[in-house]
């Protein structure tokens, strides 16, 4: 049942709701871009793992320290995915012609990929950073003690 207020309408003030803090990463002393930090949040969270976010942080940290034009090679972009599979991922999670270089469309194929491998593994973050790294072995051993290793260095700040 709507009871209406018997307050004046003129009386009733407007009450600000404060925003909920941001949460802004920083790892070993670098702050990526905040923007980045956002796009890469709603793309983990729009598939369910948004918990996932400071592994990820560490994650990108290890393949690229966060820097979108990494090139080893073989591995490209700030995810370092691998050329030769890009074109084929890029469609497969939805960006047909995709340009490797895009930020968004990396962390769009990456936050697919990662959701993937932790709903295979049961959220085991170890075997799905394996699965991310295409390894075995003491390889991918060293890889994931790497990115788990940077959680030790990495901080939170709300704004």
């Amino acid at each position: 049942t709507f009871v209406a207020s018997s307050v004046p309408a003129e009386e009733i003030t407007h009450v600000e709701m404060e925003k909920p803090a941001e949460i802004v990463y920083t790892i070993h002393g670098i702050t990526p871009s905040i923007e980045w930090q956002r796009t890469l949040r709603n793309e983990l969270k729009a598939r369910g793992i948004e918990w996932y976010m400071p592994y990820a942080v560490c994650q990108i940290f290890q393949e690229s320290r966060w820097n979108q034009y990494s090139d080893n090679g073989r591995d490209k972009g700030i995810t370092q995915q691998k050329g030769i599979y890009w074109g084929a991922r890029a469609a497969r999670y939805g960006l047909p012609g995709a340009d490797i270089w895009d930020v968004n469309a990396q962390f769009h194929v990456y936050s697919c990929m990662m959701s993937e491998y932790l709903r295979a593994t049961g959220n085991d973050i170890g075997r799905a950073l394996s699965l991310y790294f295409y390894g075995t072995g003491d390889y991918a051993e060293k890889y994931v003690a790497d990115v788990l290793s940077h959680m030790e260095h990495l901080e939170e700040v709300r704004k």
